[in-house]
């Protein structure tokens, strides 16, 4: 819906409309494909066919944490509890 209006509103430059309308039209269409068009990016560059972003994230935390260590990891987040998970698979002796 998001993609429409921006579409709708650069369409007002090219009508012939007072250049108020039309540069009003142009720069809030400009905001509004803005807007739409960041979210897509972000999903793509989280995404595991994108960027993979969050995985490289977790690597790079977990890499810095020791092995071998003792102790917990606290994960606030979406109780998942992703950062335990990937801690105890990471430590674990291969079979």
């Amino acid at each position: 819906m998001l993609g429409l209006t921006s579409l709708a509103l650069v369409i007002l430059a090219v009508l012939p409309l007072p250049a108020v309308v039309r540069i009003l039209g142009v720069v809030l269409g400009a905001a509004a494909l803005a807007s739409f068009l960041y979210p897509l990016y972000s999903y793509a560059m989280f995404s595991p066919r994108g960027g993979n972003i969050q995985e490289k994230f977790y690597d790079l935390i977990l890499n810095h944490v020791e092995k071998n260590s003792v102790g917990k990891v606290l994960d606030i987040g979406t109780a998942t509890a992703s950062w335990q998970l990937r801690r105890r698979y990471a430590t674990r002796p291969r079979r």
